[in-house]
């Protein structure tokens, strides 16, 4: 769901989501022993075949193994994005939670896994010609140690899109080159 907040300030939004995956797998295995022959190279200048298997019929035995998988994700961002002359600015914010159950038959209980993240971008363009961004995000995990159950991820990029200024923009040998 997303919310145009022009009301407030042109440019700016917020939007929201939740999901909700379950799945089940299973399998049926099955196995027997049977009486089989196989060449013996322990003895390589003659043709001697070595027993495998003790039973000429066994009863075919199964197994069966079924693992439910159920996975919660909620998001929420916020967001500005404007135009002022040649100048470009953007922003997100956003929150996300995480949580996925694994319930595998023959083990006691749930395995969890649990994540939140609360992140967000800055990003700036001049004339579509030239950008930087700026990124965060601050996730905690409880599949990280206990002493460093949240981590700060940071991340910069800039880019220059060549063919947008006007000695390249008609090429037709080239199309994009950023």
């Amino acid at each position: 769901i997303k919310l145009d907040m022009s009301w407030l300030t042109p440019g700016l939004w917020t939007s929201g989501g939740a999901t909700f995956d379950s799945r089940t797998y299973s399998s049926i295995v099955g196995k027997t022993d049977y009486e089989r022959y196989e060449r013996d190279m322990s003895v390589p200048d003659e043709l001697v075949f070595k027993r495998l298997g003790t039973e000429i019929y066994k009863t075919l035995e199964l197994s069966k193994t079924n693992t439910d998988n159920r996975v919660y994700e909620f998001r929420w961002d916020v967001g500005y994005q404007r135009t002022f002359g040649d100048h470009s600015v953007g922003a997100v914010g956003f929150m996300k939670y995480q949580e996925e159950g694994r319930d595998l038959a023959g083990t006691a209980g749930i395995l969890p896994y649990l994540r939140m993240t609360y992140g967000g971008r800055v990003g700036y363009g001049y004339k579509d010609l030239v950008f930087a961004d700026f990124a965060i995000s601050y996730d905690g995990s409880e599949q990280f140690s206990p002493d460093n159950r949240y981590g700060t991820f940071p991340a910069v990029s800039a880019a220059w899109v060549v063919s947008n200024h006007d000695f390249l923009k008609n090429s037709k040998w080239l199309s994009y080159l950023k």
